[in-house]
């Protein structure tokens, strides 16, 4: 029963648990799995019920546990196998994206001309660059700021597929260009492991 728990387990979460319920769903029905099997082992009335109101809880109730800065309103949550993501506004009405309570990634009023620069300034250092990779797209702010160029192709890699959907949810006044233009290829992979495999040499990689 323990090898068979360990191989199930194994598969179930990353492939079931984790991209359905996201990491809080995710724990909150594993705790409950161990409730109801303490229910089962001292042979509690009805275990079977008792464990199936607690499985359909938590599909319906998945909170998304995050903690803003002071003064700051959510936008969005989003929750998957890689944590949790929200996109916010700051009390000086900049919006940014927060990655596992952690990280926060670009924002927009006073930092928009800095991140448009992250893409101009390595793009005018290489005028004849063509095909063009941006690892770590984030709000896709920087990504997009590519596109102001003559370039053939841009590959904008981000690990995180929640912040993908963030950046396309609540950034479009500033990014809305690497979700619409031809030139653009959004890719969801680590990259490193893109450069690593790609069969083409990258002109510049930011």
């Amino acid at each position: 029963l323990n090898k068979l728990g360990c191989a199930l387990g194994a598969w179930i979460a990353p492939f079931i648990l984790l991209p359905f319920l996201g990491l809080p769903g995710a724990f909150m029905l594993m705790g409950c799995g161990y409730l109801s099997l303490i229910y089962f082992i001292q042979r509690k009335k009805r275990p079977i019920i008792f464990a199936t109101l607690i499985a359909c809880a938590c599909f319906y109730w998945s909170p998304v546990p995050v903690q803003l800065p002071p003064g700051a309103t959510a936008l969005n949550l989003y929750s998957g196998a890689d944590g949790i993501v929200a996109a916010f506004q700051d009390s000086q009405n900049s919006s940014h994206i927060l990655v596992n309570q952690t990280y926060v990634l670009n924002g927009t009023q006073k930092a928009l001309l800095a991140q448009q620069q992250e893409s101009w300034i390595p793009l005018l250092l290489s005028p004849n660059a063509q095909h063009v990779a941006f690892i770590g797209m984030a709000s896709g702010i920087s990504a997009a700021a590519t596109l102001d160029f003559p370039i053939s192709r841009l590959d904008a890699i981000e690990l995180v597929p929640e912040v993908v959907r963030a950046a396309r949810e609540n950034f479009a006044e500033w990014n809305s260009r690497i979700f619409t233009d031809p030139r653009a290829n959004i890719i969801q992979q680590d990259g490193r492991r893109v450069i690593e495999a790609s069969k083409t040499q990258y002109d510049l990689v930011i």
